[in-house]
């Protein structure tokens, strides 16, 4: 409680001047309050206390006990004047209640939590601890996003009175989950198939499906000669990765030409092949 004194000449309680007789007296005001009279001598201070709601020191400290409004009587000792002055304890807001928590993923790289049971009227500012960031708002929810990964998180509110929650339950925001493992063959020919992996917990693409499909199980069908990207796409968390695939052309049929067949002087029968293309890639 603030005391502002100002020094005057008086000669009674109720006759605060500035007149040339009399003693020195001091002339204070509390605030809000009409004006009083005290001694310029120190003297010890005396305050009625209301200890349901609110307790007063003779120093004059107020604590605050339980929400509700009061009246604090101070009365001074020299000459038994006395004031009051109204005295209210605001309720402090409810805890903020943690919801949803989101974890990073390889397409957010920070985490987020959704906050319940803030004030239901007024203005009111989260702060975040530790860092001391705060967000402001109104309404009864609100999410917090951004939060960097790797750390332990908890919330408070201050509500339009200044008066602050308890801290929240503690929010945890792990690391950014690493990128999927890919495996399995690289290549496969025209009219061929191959597994790739992982099978499951995910999906699988493939950047030109006139070339190879995939299904989500890793099943890999070679259609035509080219060079794709395979896709996976873990569900959890949104992370993917990807690997070239490579669908190679079946060598050309041989061609069968002349046979010539055993004779009493050739026996080993001779057939005569032609290729008009011969395999790549050693296939």
């Amino acid at each position: 409680m603030q005391i502002t004194v100002h020094h005057y000449r008086q000669r009674s309680c109720n006759q605060c001047n500035s007149g040339s007789s009399g003693s020195w007296r001091s002339y204070f005001s509390l605030p809000g309050l009409n004006n009083q009279c005290y001694t310029k001598q120190r003297r010890k201070l005396g305050f009625k206390q209301y200890t349901s709601v609110a307790s007063v020191t003779n120093a004059g400290l107020v604590t605050a006990l339980t929400s509700g409004s009061v009246t604090l009587t101070y009365t001074r000792t020299s000459d038994g004047c006395s004031n009051t002055m109204p005295f209210i304890v605001h309720p402090n807001p409810s805890t903020p209640v943690v919801g949803t928590i989101t974890q990073p993923t390889c397409v957010i790289p920070t985490g987020s939590v959704n906050l319940t049971g803030l004030p239901s009227s007024g203005n009111w500012t989260i702060t975040r601890s530790p860092g001391a960031i705060t967000y402001s708002g109104t309404g009864t929810s609100y999410t917090v996003t951004g939060l960097p990964v790797n750390n332990t998180y908890s919330f408070t509110i201050t509500n339009v009175n200044n008066c602050i929650s308890s801290a929240s339950a503690n929010v945890t925001i792990n690391s950014v989950p690493g990128t999927p493992v890919l495996g399995g063959p690289s290549e496969v020919c025209i009219g061929q198939t191959a597994n790739v992996t992982p099978s499951t917990n995910g999906t699988w693409t493939s950047s030109n499906s006139s070339i190879a499909t995939v299904t989500n199980s890793g099943l890999v069908n070679g259609l035509a000669a080219g060079t794709i990207n395979l896709t996976y796409t873990r569900t959890s968390d949104g992370c993917s990765n990807s690997k070239p695939f490579t669908v190679y052309t079946n060598p050309t049929t041989p061609s069968v030409g002349i046979i010539t067949h055993p004779t009493c002087t050739t026996r080993p029968v001779v057939l005569r092949l032609t290729v008009f293309r011969l395999p790549v890639h050693g296939r």
